[in-house]
């Protein structure tokens, strides 16, 4: 006859047939706490390299602005100094004319009104007298002529 097991004999029976048990269902619960704190991890490391990226980016806007505002600077710096050369080109022209007409006409000692009043009495004789040469330089080929 046998001997009926012991309450330890028991234990030990049952606590050997569910060790593997709970040993695999331990290693299931550490390999999903792993991977479920590795996504974690990934998603704090995405989160910090995003907040790198979007550092980067409002610094790479910030430098844009910059560069936009100097640009623009730069373009109305470039337009004073065309302006400038213009009225400057503008004054060469008025006084070399004004000096040749005083030249030609010599009438250096004229008023503004008597010059104008000169200037009108010869006005037409010299548009219509103008030579060719003139009048398709500077005043375009006529379709009459």
């Amino acid at each position: 006859m046998r001997p009926y097991p012991t309450v330890k004999g028991c234990l030990l029976l049952v606590c050997l047939t569910i060790i593997p048990y709970l040993v695999e269902y331990l290693e299931v619960l550490v390999y999903t706490k792993i991977k479920y704190l590795s996504k974690k991890i990934e998603v704090i490391h995405i989160s910090k390299e995003l907040n790198a990226i979007e550092k980067k980016l409002e610094e790479i806007r910030r430098e844009r602005e910059r560069a936009d505002r100097e640009f623009k600077s730069l373009i109305y710096q470039q337009k004073l100094a065309d302006s400038k050369q213009e009225r400057r080109e503008r004054t060469h022209r008025i006084a070399t004319k004004g000096a040749m007409l005083e030249k030609y006409f010599d009438c250096e000692s004229y008023s503004f009104d008597d010059t104008e009043e000169l200037l009108k009495t010869f006005a037409n004789f010299v548009k219509e007298n103008r030579p060719k040469k003139f009048k398709e330089k500077y005043h375009g080929p006529k379709q009459n002529e």
